[in-house]
């Protein structure tokens, strides 16, 4: 689980959303799953010829990742502070935005800077919680 950016152009606002993926050698298990909460399925790379074939559930758009952290939430032990910070960005308010005109050109779009902070602030607590080893961070 990972919460992305992408910005097209340097003007542009940063775009910001959750990824979850699913990953396991029982294709029946991934296309049950993609059943119930949706999303997409392929063949993961590998990086040697002699593993085994694993399949991955990605799961991109809101309404399918908030119903499935929601499903898992109450199983979930090991990775519950992912779960509980993810659905906590999903529930950010929309980010307020303006539009600035400028002269010959189409208007610009400006988010504000505050709710940018936030989810920057989120991504990389999300990077921190998804680091392997002690170096988990405490709530």
């Amino acid at each position: 689980m990972t919460i992305a950016r992408f910005s097209r152009t340097k003007l542009s606002p940063s775009v910001y959303w959750l990824t979850v993926c699913l990953t396991n050698k029982d294709l029946a298990v991934l296309k049950w799953a993609q059943g119930l909460f949706g999303g997409r399925l392929s063949e993961k790379s590998r990086k040697n010829e002699r593993w085994a074939v694993a399949y991955t559930l990605t799961l991109n758009k809101k309404s399918e990742t908030k119903m499935f952290l929601e499903a898992v939430l109450p199983y979930v032990r090991i990775k519950k502070m992912q779960v509980e910070h993810a659905l906590a960005f999903l529930s950010l308010p929309p980010k307020r935005c303006v539009y600035e005109r400028r002269v010959g050109s189409w208007p610009l779009k400006v988010v504000d800077s505050s709710d940018l902070e936030a989810r920057e602030l989120m991504k990389v607590r999300m990077n921190e919680l998804n680091m392997r080893g002690p170096k988990r961070l405490a709530r």
